[in-house]
């Protein structure tokens, strides 16, 4: 069957390990070339040699600028770190690390979506076609669950359980709503009633349409710990990075913004016009 990436170069970011491992394979078994990317040298070597038993690696790319970027902000890795194993408890209030939390969950549940599918489809779609079409759907099925949350003070449970009941009243498969009460779980965002043994033992039956474990099909779950530092205490966005530096986010006082009336330059410039008063002054 040909491929629509057949003697192609692809560029894969974040090809060392999870999702960008994968793709990088299934875009090798379907014929391309594929130039790899990642931060840690050591593992994208150690990517680099096991790949090209698949195919054609063009080379290897280190991260260089978000090295630069990370390190400048005194992190031990780039800024766009969503492949991760940070748990909740791990995290405390800054806002990008939270962020990490969830966006490594929702890669997890990409990578077990797209094992159970390709081996599902193997004889009929190329694993390319698969992996776009797994990432398209749960792309879907993130931003819907969004839509459907409360509009005012959400939180990643109330993500994750509709996530739940969306998968469930579009009649996907029992095991995708086990793969996101895990991956969930694990992250301690949620406490899920299928317990974790089998994923942590690297035992779980990835081809089993119908695997919900000892659970059963729950579409509803709960909070993992409801006095998070995460959930309660005032947020650090320090670090954060577009919307969330604007200055109505940073620098003015939460009374006012609380009212929702309008700003003017003395609300957004309080901060800076209190520094030049103050040095007028002296």
């Amino acid at each position: 069957m040909s491929s629509v990436v057949e003697g192609k170069c692809v560029l894969v970011t974040g090809a060392t390990t999870g999702i960008g491992f994968l793709a990088a394979q299934a875009l090798l078994r379907a014929g391309a070339r594929v130039a790899l990317h990642g931060r840690d040298s050591e593992k994208l070597a150690s990517s680099a040699a096991l790949l090209a038993r698949e195919g054609v690696v063009a080379g290897t790319f280190l991260a260089d600028l978000a090295e630069e970027f990370g390190l400048a902000l005194g992190r031990p890795n780039g800024l766009r770190n969503a492949d991760n194993d940070l748990r909740l408890s791990q995290v405390g209030t800054e806002v990008h690390a939270i962020s990490q939390v969830f966006t490594g969950a929702i890669y997890d549940v990409l990578a077990d979506v797209y094992v159970f599918e390709r081996d599902r489809q193997r004889r009929t779609k190329d694993p390319t076609i698969v992996l776009i079409e797994v990432a398209n759907k749960l792309h879907k099925l993130l931003f819907d669950a969004i839509v459907a949350a409360p509009a005012t003070g959400a939180t990643y449970v109330d993500i994750a359980n509709k996530m739940l009941q969306i998968s469930s009243g579009q009649g996907d498969p029992a095991n995708y709503r086990t793969f996101i009460r895990n991956r969930f779980a694990v992250r301690e965002i949620v406490t899920s009633p299928t317990p974790l043994t089998d994923l942590m033992s690297g035992r779980i039956n990835m081809t089993d349409a119908d695997y919900t474990g000892e659970g059963g099909d729950v579409t509803e779950v709960t909070v993992h710990d409801e006095h998070s530092a995460s959930l309660r205490a005032e947020q650090d966005r320090s670090r954060c990075c577009g919307t969330m530096q604007m200055p109505e986010y940073i620098a003015i006082d939460s009374e006012k913004l609380s009212k929702r009336g309008p700003l003017d330059n003395d609300d957004i410039l309080r901060h800076e016009l209190d520094e030049l008063r103050r040095a007028f002054n002296k």
